[in-house]
């Protein structure tokens, strides 16, 4: 399995190395396996080596703990830390890893909602490592089981997920169809978190389609159902991205850096990174961009992500003028994708490619009204995340 096969050095391999063998007590106590006290101090040695003011160090100490209670009950207790250690993965980019991790709860021999959410994460893992049919068929396993449970919140997001699979494979006009649809029902239903998810994916949709300002309206809209940090860090950084095409680069630079020193998920913090590359470009910053870009060479990106850090690269090197660069950068982009079956981002590559000339910066257009308050919001933000620079 992949919590096996890390193959990072130092304090990460640690804490992976740590987890493996955390792992291994808890599936044995899931299926009522006592743990002897031996084990259980194998598993906290090896403990001692991993961060220890870390969240995944935190997260595997609680599941020694729970693993070592004779009295524990792995629904109440154990599985709801598993799930917490997956997420703790996922916020890493380590989405192998957290993978194994769900797949070991959704195994359980009884179902319930514990299982439902391994399974919804399941999906989510592997969306993100664009294996898009398994995260389909992922998907529609946990409707099914959320649906028998009459788990009603599981079942609108998978329904979520699934959509979000649809923007993934390129059929734009029907994810906004089924994402159209889950607001309703969500709305009817008082499901704030989800329908704030699925506004969110109906603002990348319209953002996709040169629509921004709905975009930005409909990501605002979403910002105001949820409480979830993951989600408003992904919602700002749309913001940030639209702001920025739309040429209000200040706002966008605000926006952007928050979530590059506050997101609390590694792929969004290297989403906003590319922005911030794009925006040293378009201000002639030949220095910062250089910085931006070899801190995203040296990440660890998935497929989807590389072409997206490919499109950045070529539309940076497009606007300092380095045409040449700008065409090696969207036909690398054009290969991944295509490797990968990325169609949607094949489409954007393909684009981008095509447009072979150096663009140049026009000047930043006058902020509307509508967006004053947005702007004003921003900047208190930033000063806050970055401490005043």
């Amino acid at each position: 399995q992949d919590l096996g096969r890390d193959e990072g050095a130092g304090e990460s391999h640690a804490a992976t190395v740590a987890g493996l063998a955390v792992m291994r007590l808890v599936a044995r106590r899931l299926h009522g396996e006592r743990i002897s006290r031996t084990a259980a101090a194998a598993a906290r040695e090896l403990l001692a080596d991993a961060p220890k003011e870390s969240p995944v160090g935190a997260v595997l100490r609680r599941l020694v703990r729970c693993s070592e209670l004779d009295t524990v009950r792995a629904e109440q207790d154990l599985a709801p830390a598993v799930l917490d250690y997956g997420r703790e993965l996922e916020y890493a980019a380590k989405w192998e890893l957290a993978l194994d991790v769900y797949t070991l709860l959704a195994r359980t021999p009884v179902a319930s909602h514990t299982s439902v959410d391994a399974s919804l994460r399941i999906g989510v893992c592997l969306r993100q490592l664009d294996r898009l049919r398994e995260a389909e068929h992922a998907y529609a396993e946990a409707r099914r089981l959320a649906r028998r449970l009459k788990y009603h919140q599981a079942a609108l997001r998978a329904r979520f997920g699934a959509a979000n699979v649809v923007i993934a494979l390129g059929n734009f006009p029907h994810a906004k169809r089924l994402l159209e649809r889950l607001v309703v029902d969500c709305r009817r239903e008082g499901a704030r978190e989800v329908m704030a998810m699925a506004l969110g994916s109906l603002a990348v949709l319209h953002l996709s389609t040169d629509d921004k300002s709905r975009g930005i309206a409909l990501s605002l809209a979403a910002m105001k159902e949820t409480r979830d940090q993951v989600q408003r860090d992904r919602l700002l950084n749309n913001i940030g991205e639209a702001l920025r095409e739309l040429g209000h680069l200040s706002q966008a630079r605000d926006a952007l850096l928050i979530v590059a020193h506050t997101g609390r998920e590694q792929f969004i913090r290297w989403s906003a990174l590319m922005s911030l590359m794009n925006l040293a470009a378009d201000s002639g910053d030949v220095r910062e961009f250089r910085a931006y870009r070899d801190q995203l060479k040296r990440a660890r990106l998935t497929p989807k992500l590389e072409v997206d850090f490919l499109i950045h690269l070529g539309k940076s090197y497009r606007a300092l003028g380095q045409p040449a660069a700008s065409r090696s950068a969207f036909a690398r982009a054009v290969k991944v994708a295509e490797r990968a079956s990325l169609n949607a981002l094949l489409f954007d590559a393909e684009r981008a490619w095509a447009e072979a000339e150096p663009a140049t910066s026009p000047p930043e257009p006058a902020l509307p009204p509508s967006l004053a308050e947005v702007a004003t919001t921003l900047r208190s933000m930033r000063l806050a995340a970055t401490q005043g620079r």
